[in-house]
């Protein structure tokens, strides 16, 4: 399906979050931290609507929040056991239905497209890698550790390549919106991630259901 590029489009770059908008691995992080908490007697997160409720940034603040004892066990320590799980043998990883596609149709449209990402950098590419949409990408900026502290300063490092007035960044955490706040974007939120709907709308942005929904948001219009 062919689409008519829009004129007048207000954006020339979307900053992508990449774990729960783009990526759906809602359902495998809640496996990999669910083994954790039962390793050490702790009550695990019964379904993705109670962990989507409990997930926030920075994540030190999440593991603390569902019972981990950051006195006895350094937040660092649990970080490298957790990712362990997470990038294991067993991983199981799927983008978000209709991701590939509602990626082309920003392409099409001359949207320079940018991953940003609280993921360590180099596992970061790597999971990206095993699928084929790295170059829709002109840039992918992630972490230098393990931490998932947040992803505020790699964007910093960004904005002289960028007018903030015409970049927008879609996620689907309030950290998210944190993030699109203080680096001066606009933000959109999509509710098949990482925090609930009821959560999301408080930000006070938009609050999509789906990617689908994306790319009329943004001014793209389809010929039909």
């Amino acid at each position: 399906m062919k689409h008519s590029p829009s004129k007048n489009l207000h954006y020339s770059h979307v900053f992508w979050d990449w774990n729960g908008t783009l990526l759906d691995d809602i359902n495998w992080c809640r496996t990999s931290i669910n083994q954790m908490l039962a390793r050490r007697g702790l009550k695990i997160i019964a379904d993705d609507n109670e962990y989507r409720t409990a997930f926030t940034f920075p994540v030190r603040r999440y593991y603390e929040k569902i019972g981990f004892d950051l006195d006895s066990e350094p937040f660092e320590q649990l970080s490298v056991e957790y990712h362990a799980l997470y990038y294991g043998e067993n991983a199981v990883w799927t983008l978000h239905d209709n991701a590939e596609v509602t990626l082309h149709r920003l392409s099409e449209q001359g949207l320079r497209q940018v991953i940003i990402s609280a993921s360590e950098k180099s596992r970061l590419l790597e999971q990206i890698a095993t699928f084929d949409i790295s170059p829709l990408f002109s840039d992918i900026l992630g972490l230098v550790d393990l931490n998932a502290e947040g992803k505020t300063h790699i964007g910093r490092a960004y904005l002289e390549r960028v007018d903030v007035r015409r970049a927008i960044l879609i996620g689907d955490t309030v950290h998210d919106y944190e993030v699109a706040c203080a680096l001066g974007f606009d933000c959109l939120l999509v509710a098949n991630g990482h925090n609930s709907r009821e959560i999301l709308s408080t930000c006070g942005v938009p609050v999509l259901n789906e990617l689908t929904e994306v790319p009329a948001h943004l001014g793209i219009i389809s010929d039909e």
